[in-house]
């Protein structure tokens, strides 16, 4: 119970969100990095600080709040828990998809709606291959305090990849 505590602490969030942040600022550079096919080519840093930003400002806490929600609701690390807990991440994942794409887009002066539209259902379906084996791993080893931190060092590819499917030029319909 005292994990679930010091959760909801400011200093909680805000290393959260500072984990976030690095993690999908160097998920941004690494994409742009392959994109470009070199280390030191030029980086477009507009576009990184969008994506540090929504990743610090919006995903950090969204995420911090879920992993809390999921241990007050699903506690455990046996396997029935740890299933749940990795089944709703995969339900919940559309929504935060969703608010990553849309406010980049919205940053960005696009349409937010599109950019939903065209780019959740790809980059959920590429997470679940992904995700939920993390998920299970971390459920079961990682202190419930440091899962957010766990959740953003893994997640610098997973940045990576959201960095080029939020970046890619898409078919004109």
């Amino acid at each position: 119970m005292a994990s679930i505590v010091q959760m909801l602490t400011a200093r909680a969030y805000s290393r959260s969100m500072a984990a976030v942040c690095i993690s999908f600022t160097s998920g941004d550079l690494i994409c742009q990095s392959i994109e470009a096919g070199s280390v030191s080519s030029e980086k477009k840093l507009g576009r990184t600080a969008q994506f540090a930003a929504v990743g610090g400002c919006i995903l950090g806490p969204a995420s911090h709040t879920l992993e809390f929600l999921l241990e007050r609701f699903m506690p455990g690390t046996s396997a029935l828990p740890i299933a749940k807990k990795v089944a709703a991440r995969v339900v919940v994942s559309p929504l935060f998809l969703s608010l990553n794409f849309g406010s980049l887009a919205l940053l960005r002066g696009q349409d937010a709606i599109a950019a939903i539209r065209t780019r959740v259902l790809p980059a959920w379906q590429t997470g679940c291959l992904f995700w939920p084996f993390v998920a299970a791993l971390t459920y079961r080893y990682v202190p419930l305090p440091a899962r957010p931190a766990a959740g953003a060092a893994v997640g610098v590819v997973w940045g990576s990849f959201l960095s080029w499917v939020a970046h890619r030029r898409l078919p004109e319909p």
